[in-house]
């Protein structure tokens, strides 16, 4: 099993990757944006994708495209953790248990 934290910024996703990066003297993945992916001119320079691999966890940045949510970024709240294994029933456990209560 892998965990991943997938962090989420209002348009500053590149001046946060630059920061970590430096911070941990972490190397910058190749950065996607909005633009190369649909040619997106009014949204060109937001990070669709880009990570850092920091004390050997894998480390997600995106920035939120304005036009692809309903809900505004709440800064603070914005981090997510993605878990990979290929074991389906034991991630359907894992999802059952976190999603208890769960808002």
């Amino acid at each position: 099993m892998s965990m991943e934290v997938y962090m989420y910024f209002d348009g500053n996703a590149r001046e946060a990757l630059d920061f970590y990066s430096d911070v941990f003297s972490a190397e910058k993945s190749e950065i996607m944006t909005y633009d190369d992916m649909a040619k997106d001119e009014k949204n060109r320079d937001l990070i669709l994708n880009a990570s850092l691999t920091i004390q050997g966890t894998y480390v997600m940045f995106s920035d939120l495209h304005p036009d692809m949510t309903d809900t505004p970024l709440i800064k603070g709240n914005a981090i997510t953790l993605v878990i990979s294994d290929d074991n389906k029933e034991y991630i359907e456990v894992i999802f059952d248990k976190l999603s208890e209560e769960g808002k």
